[in-house]
């Protein structure tokens, strides 16, 4: 017999990235179940992170009101930004997890089915309107006009990974 322990095949899962997780569960029902497994631990550990970020966003939001410094308001506004951006990736895991779990008939429970599907749709009637928000929130570039009554000296500072991640382990 051809056959590996579940204990090996359990690992096995845990290694494989999640992108190429959901098709394993097709092999057999074995396989079936360790991807339903991994697929459910997953979930719950983007949910865990999920509620961090979450929180250190809150947390800098009460700072950011609190905070007079325009420095170290500025520094607030970047990390709330960053957070925002990963709390949207986090969103997009968790919501490709659950895709592709109800493709493969992996949520049992009817409530948890209807929640994903409202879900997709909400993200594909709503992720139009994330790009229409993006192109109306960019302000014209003002750089390139010469124009005799412009006196502003005020340039535009973009940061480094490093100074990225200095800013981030500050808080």
């Amino acid at each position: 017999m051809n056959t590996l322990p579940i204990e090996i095949l359990a690992e096995i899962v845990a290694y494989i990235p999640i992108e190429s997780l959901h098709n394993k569960c097709l092999i057999s029902r074995t396989w079936y179940n360790l991807v339903r497994n991994e697929l459910y631990h997953k979930l719950k550990e983007s949910t865990k992170e999920m509620d961090k970020l979450e929180e250190e966003y809150r947390e800098f939001s009460i700072r950011l009101f609190d905070e007079d410094d325009p420095i170290e308001n500025s520094i607030l506004q970047l990390a709330i930004k960053y957070l925002e951006g990963e709390i949207k990736v986090e969103e997009d895991y968790q919501l490709d997890i659950s895709e592709n779990m109800l493709k493969y008939g992996m949520l049992v429970n009817e409530e948890e089915r209807k929640k994903v599907k409202l879900s997709i749709m909400q993200h594909e009637h709503l992720s139009g309107w994330d790009e229409y928000y993006d192109i109306m929130d960019r302000e014209y570039d003002t750089s390139e006009d010469t124009s005799e009554d412009d006196s502003s000296d005020e340039e535009i500072y973009c940061c480094t990974q490093d100074e990225w991640a200095k800013i981030i382990n500050y808080f």
